[in-house]
């Protein structure tokens, strides 16, 4: 008869998921240092050392490459801030007169959503 546990689980991309992940791996390292402290064959006790170190190598890397890359926020405020940099790039070539118009014509809209804002409110 063969007793296995078997722990599966998505990695989270929130901070609390991540936390909570994170405390229940160290629960299931403890676990496998207890089990591996009681007198089993030499083979078993092998085994749940390598089971053991092999699951915390995958889940560091996981853990490194989740860190590595950036978030959708992220990457949407980096976009956000690119489109702000060239629109004002393309405004300050545009003459002094295009520039007024390109002003007053923000400052309207800035007002019309405003104005929807508050009334759909």
């Amino acid at each position: 008869m063969k007793n296995r546990i078997t722990l599966v689980t998505k990695i989270p991309t929130t901070d609390d998921g991540l936390t909570a992940t994170s405390r229940l791996l160290e629960q299931v390292i403890l676990l496998v240092d207890v089990l591996a402290k009681h007198k089993f064959r030499p083979e078993v006790s092998k085994k749940l050392k390598a089971t053991r170190s092999e699951a915390l190598t995958r889940f560091t890397k996981s853990l490194a490459a989740l860190e590595e890359t950036p978030s959708q926020q992220e990457i949407a405020q980096k976009r956000k801030a690119e489109r702000e940099k060239a629109e004002k790039e393309r405004v300050a070539k545009l003459s002094a007169e295009e520039q007024r118009k390109y002003v007053e014509k923000e400052r309207k809209s800035r007002q019309s959503s405003t104005c929807s804002y508050l009334l759909s409110n």
